[in-house]
């Protein structure tokens, strides 16, 4: 039986040549737990985490649950709204930054994401990202790791599938995914070839 999935929170607060991210989410792995990541312009700089230790099967805990989520994402979002010329000052000290910029010049490329192992999704441009694609990225990313680490019966390095009309491509990178969309008259196999040659010199 496949366990309840609370939806998540999405928000993001920007200026002129800003954009602070906030993802809320619930996971059942390593551990049931909701959290709130903070992004400042690509760069993970904080997250909140709560240790979830209800059941999640009648109406009232999902609830429970689904109201916690808003209540953390609302918090979160009204203190990085205060302090937002603090975060933007003193941010990008914390977290690991990762510039792909360079991803988007490559021909044919669209669009284009990271994705880290708790399902956060960084977007190499300001732009809104739907819940419900996060979360098929984060169980696609679950299935991968699956694959590639646990069973012995292969590895994944790329991949290619359409999505609601969208032409994307997966590609690992350390203990991340890149994920991109490519134009509709682009080629596949030259834009793979493109970016895994911008991969490799990172």
């Amino acid at each position: 039986m496949t366990k309840y999935q609370p939806p998540g929170r999405l928000s993001k607060v920007s200026g002129k040549e800003f954009l602070i991210q906030l993802q809320t989410e619930f996971a059942w792995h390593p551990h049931p737990r909701i959290t709130t990541t903070v992004v400042l312009d690509g760069v993970v700089i904080h997250k909140i985490q709560k240790d979830w230790e209800n059941n999640l099967e009648t109406d009232e805990e999902k609830r429970v649950a689904t109201n916690y989520i808003s209540k953390q994402h609302e918090e979160v979002e009204k203190i990085v709204k205060a302090n937002k010329d603090f975060i933007l000052n003193h941010g990008k000290s914390k977290g690991h930054e990762v510039d792909f910029q360079g991803i988007l010049k490559i021909e044919g490329v669209e669009r284009a994401f990271l994705l880290s192992s708790d399902g956060l999704m960084t977007p190499f441009r300001d732009e809104e990202i739907e819940m419900e694609k996060v979360k098929l990225f984060e169980s696609l990313f679950e299935l991968m790791e699956f694959l590639d680490q646990l069973t012995g019966w292969g590895s994944m390095n790329e991949a290619y599938l359409v999505l609601d009309g969208d032409r994307i491509m997966i590609f690992r990178y350390g203990d991340h995914f890149l994920i991109i969309t490519i134009g509709e008259s682009a080629s596949s196999a030259e834009t793979a070839r493109k970016v895994v040659e911008f991969l490799k010199a990172a």
